[in-house]
């Protein structure tokens, strides 16, 4: 069963521009959580925005739809950020990142949620 999991995540094949993409949005995630001082939280960030540079695009897919990302207590999706506007901009980009692994194929099944929760967080922003 491993194996054809591994398998299945080889096929994927992200192109060069979506990569760029990648990095754009993790970054910017990633400047938010250091300023919140989320710091276990940026470390998983930055592990993610190594491994698209370095192109391991399998245990990239792998660690991106994992629990240290979407996961309960302590994942990156779950953290508070007391400052109004960076809290605004994080679910922004929390939600660019969940759009693009869907426009990729990578999202991850129990990941649509939590961008539901997202828009409606972001038009209470708005409101």
């Amino acid at each position: 069963m491993l194996d054809f999991i591994k398998n299945k995540r080889n096929k994927y094949n992200i192109r060069e521009e979506d990569l760029d993409n990648f990095l754009l949005i993790l970054n910017n995630i990633i400047k938010i959580l250091n300023n919140a001082e989320h710091n276990a939280q940026s470390g998983f960030i930055n592990k993610l925005i190594n491994l698209v540079i370095q192109k391991e695009t399998s245990l990239f897919i792998e660690l991106v739809n994992g629990i240290e990302m979407w996961g309960g207590a302590g994942a990156v999706w779950e953290v508070c950020i007391d400052n109004k506007e960076d809290a605004k901009s994080f679910k922004k980009e929390i939600l660019n990142l969940i759009n693009l692994m869907d426009d990729t194929n990578i999202l991850g099944k129990g990941i649509k949620p939590i961008r539901r929760l997202f828009e409606k967080d972001l038009k209470s922003f708005n409101s």
